[in-house]
């Protein structure tokens, strides 16, 4: 009985998968293993989080206490995102502490940021959901969300995001996006395999 090494080239391609935006319990650490949130601006206890909480009653939400001001969601893994909607403060009917204009921008590092969409916002109604729809290529571990609206402070009750992450699949010689060579040992007796174990 005597063993034979061959190698066996495997090959992978990305392909995207699905993606759910989880809800937050806090604010987290931003550039670490889960999902976080920031903001430039808070008023009282509205965290930044709690536009990602996915809790919609009264007086939960991220209140600003400044306009304009940004506000942050960072995935430890890149995602494309194609869509945001938002919710509206559950007693907001006008524009003074609406979003008038939002600006989403997305990052890998938190320092280098591409203009993604500009948006005006004309969805005053409280309680009321608006979807800002992008063109997207791209996955991002940070999308930033910068808003001003037309009093002194901004509240959004959720922020929902509509994206993929990008996934590993066995792939084929004439499609992939990387392989590995695989080294395996074949059991070998009078010819006839045996078995075919991985080194």
């Amino acid at each position: 009985m005597k063993a034979i090494k061959q190698t066996v080239r495997k090959y992978y391609k990305y392909v995207d998968g699905s993606w759910t935006r989880p809800n937050l319990t806090a604010n987290g650490v931003m550039g670490g293993s889960s999902y976080a949130a920031s903001a430039s601006s808070t008023w009282s206890s509205n965290y930044a989080y709690r536009a990602f909480d996915g809790i919609t009653t009264a007086g939960n939400c991220w209140e600003s206490s400044a306009s304009p001001s940004t506000l942050t969601f960072y995935s430890p893994v890149p995602i494309k995102a194609t869509s945001f909607t938002f919710r509206n403060y559950y007693a907001n009917t006008s524009s003074t502490n609406t979003p008038n204009t939002v600006v989403i921008s997305g990052s890998n590092d938190n320092s280098t940021w591409t203009q993604l969409k500009s948006y005006t916002n004309t969805n005053f109604t409280a309680n009321a959901t608006w979807t800002v729809n992008i063109t997207n290529n791209n996955y991002y571990k940070y999308y930033r969300f910068s808003v001003s609206a037309g009093g002194a402070y901004m509240f959004i009750v959720e922020l929902d995001i509509t994206a993929t992450q990008r996934i590993v699949q066995e792939g084929s010689a004439s499609d992939y996006d990387f392989y590995e060579d695989v080294d395996v040992c074949k059991v070998v007796k009078a010819g006839n395999v045996y078995k075919a174990i991985n080194l």
